[in-house]
């Protein structure tokens, strides 16, 4: 036997004093996650190059462009876990938000259709 996961959400009422604030909270919040989802994977990609390719030297400090010590690698791959972490945690969240916006959007357009459907008669 499997069990279906049903959502529970609030339908998306443009008739509501909130509706647009609501609906804007959505896509600043998708536009957040985006930019720093973004630069999550950059840094992602740059931790996983640097292993790839046995680059792992001091970026500043006194021992600049020096070999890693065991500690200093250890720490930059707890860094790319964390930040595989965040990224899988922001793709996630975007994506979630991303089938909120969708359901908001059909509640509209059944809305809009609705109010076609009462004005034409």
């Amino acid at each position: 036997m499997t069990a279906a996961v049903l959502p529970f959400r609030k339908k998306f009422d443009p008739n509501s004093s909130e509706a647009e604030e609501s609906y804007e909270h959505v896509v600043q919040k998708m536009n957040w996650l985006n930019t720093t989802l973004r630069s999550s994977r950059v840094r992602m990609e740059e931790l996983e190059r640097q292993f790839i390719e046995n680059d792992l030297e001091a970026r500043s400090g006194p021992r600049r462009g020096e070999a890693l010590t065991q500690r200093g690698r250890r720490n930059r791959l707890k860094e790319l876990f964390e930040c595989r972490d965040a990224v899988a945690r922001k793709e996630l969240q975007y994506s979630l938000l991303r089938k909120e916006l969708q359901a908001m959007n059909r509640d509209l357009e059944e809305w809009t259709r609705a109010r076609r459907e009462t004005h034409s008669l």
